[in-house]
């Protein structure tokens, strides 16, 4: 008696679309070999639904076959790692898979459906026959199918007529889109037309080919001051809801009006349009928020301060997005306000020779907005006085008259007892000055002879039209000082009160104080 040995070789066969097909050659009639087209699905329907999905090939080889037909019919077992679904043992289709020889046969999906009617599985593990009934979804992870074909004929025991062919498959969820424009937490800039253009990249997908049945949600929510983004898209109706078979969507002046400075949540779902692939999250990206625009916010933190040339200067917080802001002063008595354009946060006035201002501000922003005014600003009690003015000790008081000794150590100007230091640090009010005091310099001031020479300017705040040229000092240039002219050093005016070619006495004047002040011979302008 001969005995007939079969030797079985296992190949690893790469397919032209990428597969891994595992044969197991040897000398049976048919060759079996399965194919898995990469666009796997987790629904188990797919496999026959979609003609796309699953291919077998039968090829009859053996020559003893060369005038006849065999039929035969096929076993399948789908295996993962805790889960079989396979075909039932006692199951034999009521018609015969009928080969030829040397003629391939490749069934499709659709040719396939009998084998794969729930009452014709078994299912285990992490699947149960409900899955298979309603065409749900396979466990994500690598699946091995094994596909081997059988006798039909019955009597001859439904004898193995084929080797095992074998296909894997990587089955997993797809990735939702991440929206790159806009970004996080970005402020878009605002714009007369509306025009922009919301974009987002589509990540991977369990299926090559069902990336062009892909269709795109595009959901906008307007989120209010104190709200969570994500629970804004949880709990409440879009403001805008569209499709689009694209991965961005230009978001123009049809659509409705984005107000400016508001808080917005962006959010988009991918589909399959053909049920082919599923996606984690149901297929909706990370929710993104952005600003439209920076509101247009009131200024903050008024103050105010007194230059030495009768100047209030009053400052805030400049605030962003803000392109001008809209100054408004008056008397506190008076009824109309005064109002003036500044380009900083700062804004200088004349103060008044009676009563006291009280100021407000408001931003001016971009497509002709303007925020709320600012709270009302009264004058305070004291005023803290600025100044440039450096290098002496701060003045016991205005009533002070006694002469100073003269200091010739500055190339510019010398300092008395009367001149203060630093103005900066000093606050002036009605009780620090003698009203005796400030009479007798004005008297004194009364008596000068009129000026020989006029100047533009009366101060470094404010410049006054005149038709005379300013006399002009670069570098160090020698005068001689007449009595009663005005010179400016360092942005203050000084009229002089005696001098000759050497050195000269004059008045430093600033707000309700004049100091007798001394003058060196030579002054860089």
């Amino acid at each position: 008696m001969m005995l007939k040995f079969y030797s079985l070789i296992l190949l690893l066969i790469i397919s032209p679309l990428g597969e891994r097909v595992l044969l197991a050659q040897s000398n049976f009639p048919v060759s079996c070999s399965p194919y898995l087209l990469p666009q796997y699905s987790l629904n188990w329907s797919a496999l026959t639904s979609s003609n796309n999905f699953l291919r077998v090939t039968l090829v009859l080889k053996d020559e003893k076959y060369l005038s006849g037909i065999i039929p035969v019919f096929l076993r399948f077992r789908f295996e993962q790692a805790g889960s079989v679904i396979s075909t039932r043992p006692d199951y034999v289709p009521a018609i015969p898979i009928n080969l030829t020889f040397g003629t391939p046969l490749t069934l499709l999906g659709s040719d396939l459906v009998n084998y794969f009617q729930a009452g014709n599985l078994i299912a285990q593990g992490a699947v149960d026959e409900s899955m298979l009934r309603q065409g749900g979804r396979l466990p994500d992870g690598l699946w091995t199918l094994s596909v081997t074909a059988y006798e039909f004929d019955a009597s001859r025991g439904h004898r193995q007529i084929s080797e095992t062919g074998i296909a894997m498959m990587q089955v997993f969820y797809g990735y939702p889109p991440q929206i790159t424009y806009p970004a996080e937490g970005q402020v878009l800039q605002e714009q007369e037309v509306q025009n922009l253009l919301f974009s987002w990249m589509p990540r991977g997908t369990a299926s090559r080919g069902g990336i062009s049945g892909l269709i795109y949600t595009v959901e906008l929510y307007e989120v209010s001051d104190g709200e969570i983004p994500n629970a804004v898209v949880q709990g409440k109706r879009p403001i805008f809801s569209t499709t689009t078979n694209t991965s961005n969507y230009l978001y123009g002046i049809t659509d409705p009006a984005l107000i400016v400075g508001r808080k917005y949540a962006l959010r988009v779902r991918v589909q399959d349009i053909e049920g082919v692939n599923e996606y984690q999250n149901d297929g909706y990206s990370e929710v993104v928020s952005f600003n439209y625009g920076r509101p247009c916010t009131s200024p903050e933190n008024l103050s105010l301060a007194s230059s030495l040339s009768r100047v209030y200067n009053l400052s805030w917080d400049p605030q962003v997005g803000a392109q001008t802001y809209e100054v408004a002063y008056k008397l506190t008595t008076a009824s109309v306000w005064t109002t003036a354009i500044a380009y900083t946060g700062t804004f200088s006035v004349v103060k008044p020779v009676e009563g006291k201002y009280e100021f407000k501000v408001r931003s001016n922003c971009s497509l002709a907005r303007q925020s709320e005014w600012s709270e009302i600003y009264s004058e305070p009690v004291s005023v803290v006085v600025k100044s440039n003015l450096a290098g002496a000790k701060p003045a016991a008081s205005a009533s002070n008259t006694s002469s100073p000794k003269t200091n010739s150590n500055s190339n510019n100007s010398s300092t008395t007892g009367n001149v203060p230091e630093d103005p900066l640090d000093i606050i002036v009010s009605s009780q620090d000055i003698s009203p005796a005091a400030i009479a007798q310099k004005r008297d004194e001031l009364d008596k000068l002879e009129t000026p020989s020479e006029s100047r533009c300017g009366g101060s470094m705040h404010s410049t006054v039209d005149c038709n005379i040229t300013p006399k002009v000092y670069s570098g160090t240039v020698a005068f001689v000082p007449a009595k009663g002219q005005k010179i400016y050093m360092n942005g203050y005016e000084i009229i002089v009160t005696s001098g000759d070619a050497s050195a000269g006495e004059g008045l430093l004047y600033y707000p309700l104080c004049i100091s007798v002040f001394r003058l060196a011979g030579r002054v860089s302008a």
